[in-house]
């Protein structure tokens, strides 16, 4: 919300045919979120990498589904223009606390991501309905 950058972003991932209208060069606004975003990715698969010891295509495959579930908890939109950095922080936190939970409650490990998807479905549907 405060630089130039961030509300072309928001505008681009809202609604790309408006942004366009109102003078954002769309193409180089996406091309630089995904040139950002794979920066991120490669400097968290480096981190994992050295955390491990070994690179291997399918460590940590639910990373992904806990990653995007702490977005979806932290009340960001899947379908763009609404975005917070304390959301997805407090949805990670909470996230966080629920898988604990499971654990401590001898869940099994195999049932977790279940759980944690059915929240995701839920949270997005409350959203869809929401606005």
């Amino acid at each position: 919300y405060h630089t130039r950058f961030g509300v072309h972003l928001l505008a681009t991932g809202g609604q790309t045919e408006s942004a366009g209208a109102l003078g954002i060069r769309t193409n180089r606004v996406k091309i630089a979120a995904y040139t950002i975003s794979g920066f991120c990715a490669g400097i968290a698969a480096i981190l994992l990498v050295a955390r491990i010891g070994s690179a291997e295509p399918q460590i940590n495959t639910s990373l992904l589904l806990n990653s995007v579930a702490a977005v979806v908890l932290g009340g960001v939109s899947l379908f763009g223009g609404r975005a917070s950095i304390l959301g997805p922080a407090i949805g990670a936190l909470m996230l966080t606390a629920l898988v604990n939970g499971l654990t401590l409650l001898n869940v099994s490990a195999f049932y977790q991501p279940l759980a944690v998807g059915a929240i995701v479905v839920l949270a997005a549907l409350i959203m869809r309905y929401q606005k």
